[in-house]
């Protein structure tokens, strides 16, 4: 069964690593809801896509990668 981020989860993982990573300490963030609304919920459900009932991006190297293309895009 696949598990798919879902918004909050998301932000956690972020926050997460925010607080962990020392390089980050040297850039400032923005806080997570001063982001553009709809922007990330569509990267988050880009990898969940079907077509006939089939997944476009069936391999997880398929769907991590459509997702950080999008949000570096």
């Amino acid at each position: 069964m696949t598990r798919w981020f879902t918004l909050e989860t998301f932000r956690q993982l972020c926050f997460d690593l925010a607080a962990t990573a020392s390089w980050i300490k040297l850039e400032p963030i923005p806080a997570f809801y001063t982001r553009r609304p709809g922007i990330l919920e569509s990267c988050l459900g880009t990898p969940q896509q079907t077509f006939d009932e089939k997944p476009l991006y069936p391999t997880l190297v398929e769907q991590a990668s459509i997702f950080f293309y999008l949000l570096i895009k």
